[in-house]
């Protein structure tokens, strides 16, 4: 018996003049180590009925909720660790979908296949105006070059899915699972393919959906969020040994301790809100014995004294944990001032100077260290692990 490998989702909403094509196109270029899933987005058409006669798995959303959630339920439901996406219009090109795997198997995490490194036909000039305005966006943003980040057809390990917490719903999902990729620091390669005029009815609007698109890509590039990370990272650097063991908890995914991987061993621990950066050692439960706890969001979660108790039970003797707070005074004035609804909301400051310090003794540790970073906006709390 072939154990399942791969699995191949197509999302479909109202392409019955296609989908039969577009099944047929794929189940000619691979075995039995692969799976079809076509994911029906509430169509209103025969879809679904003509996706179930290609002797394939046929999943439906009962209402449409976009193409970034039949993705999701396809993954949610895939037998495979490997993933590809591609299309129900019949535009690429099947015959690439082995390349990609290929690709993924080798060691690159995200595979995609790109048009305009291949021949494209029938896409709409505006189409293809803003495609390559988003790509080199997003290549600008991140410093790493990219031709087609709006491409359907690509090929990941179901982990990174999970990894990137993309927040698309619609159209907008490539382009913001490419950028969050490429930001994170996960190897994105792209090879050449065919594209053709696509079957039946385009689902984009030019306007909409490219707006959709520019927001999907602001999110998984941030390009303001480089200088808070230059300058937070610049300090955790002067307390942070290399070549120690570092925990960190938070929501925010780690980014700011993603620089240190591949001088400490770093881990994370919480449910992140955003993506998770390559090399972090994502676990369900935290080991022992860290030489360092960071920890960011201790304003934003209600039982503060359970995670510092975690922390401390997670360190080694004389082991020290670093935490990362909002200056209540200075963000009293940026909240004045009305520059942070520029940024987002605040509003669990709460902890002063005596209030932290209260809070790391009654979790057994000493605070050895309260300072105020980048021109006072952030207060950074050290405390030390007693016996």
């Amino acid at each position: 018996m072939i154990t399942i490998k791969k699995s191949i989702i197509i999302p479909a909403y109202n392409e019955e003049e296609a989908i039969v094509k577009t099944i047929d196109g794929v189940k000619n270029v691979i075995n039995e180590s692969y799976e079809v899933l076509v994911i029906d987005d509430g169509s209103s058409d025969n879809t679904y009925e003509l996706a179930k006669s290609c002797g394939v798995k046929v999943l439906r959303h009962e209402t449409n909720k976009g193409k970034a959630a039949a993705i999701a339920t396809g993954i949610e439901n895939a037998s495979g660790g490997i993933i590809i996406t591609t299309d129900a219009d019949c535009t690429y090109e099947a015959e690439a979908i082995p390349k990609l795997v290929e690709l993924v198997e080798k060691g690159a995490d995200l595979a995609i296949g790109s048009r305009f490194l291949g021949q494209i036909e029938g896409m709409r000039l505006l189409n293809k105006i803003g495609n390559k305005i988003f790509s080199n966006l997003i290549s600008l943003f991140v410093g790493q070059k990219n031709t087609d980040a709006q491409s359907g057809l690509r090929c990941f390990r179901k982990d990174l899915f999970r990894r990137l917490i993309v927040e698309a719903k619609g159209l907008d999902f490539e382009t913001e699972m490419t950028s969050r990729a490429l930001k994170e620091g996960y190897k994105v390669v792209e090879i050449p393919i065919k594209y053709r005029e696509r079957v039946g009815e385009s689902k984009l609007n030019p306007f909409v959906d490219g707006y959709r698109m520019l927001r999907a890509l602001l999110r998984g590039t941030r390009p303001l969020d480089r200088y808070r990370r230059y300058l937070l990272r610049k300090v955790m650097r002067e307390h942070i040994e290399p070549n120690t063991k570092v925990l960190y908890i938070g929501s925010d995914g780690g980014s700011l301790v993603s620089h240190l991987v591949g001088v400490n061993t770093i881990h994370y621990y919480g449910i992140p809100q955003r993506s998770v950066p390559k090399g972090l050692v994502w676990l369900k439960e935290p080991e022992k014995d860290y030489d360092f706890v960071v920890m960011t969001d201790l304003t934003e979660v209600e039982d503060d004294i359970k995670y510092l108790q975690l922390a401390n039970k997670c360190l080694k003797n004389g082991g020290k944990i670093i935490i990362w707070l909002p200056n209540p005074n200075a963000h009293a004035l940026l909240s004045w001032l009305m520059l942070l609804r520029l940024l987002g909301p605040f509003e669990h400051i709460r902890y002063y100077t005596m209030g932290i310090q209260k809070l790391l003794l009654q979790t057994n540790f000493k605070m050895v260290l309260f300072k105020r970073c980048n021109l006072h906006v952030n207060i950074l709390v050290i405390g030390e692990k007693e016996e």
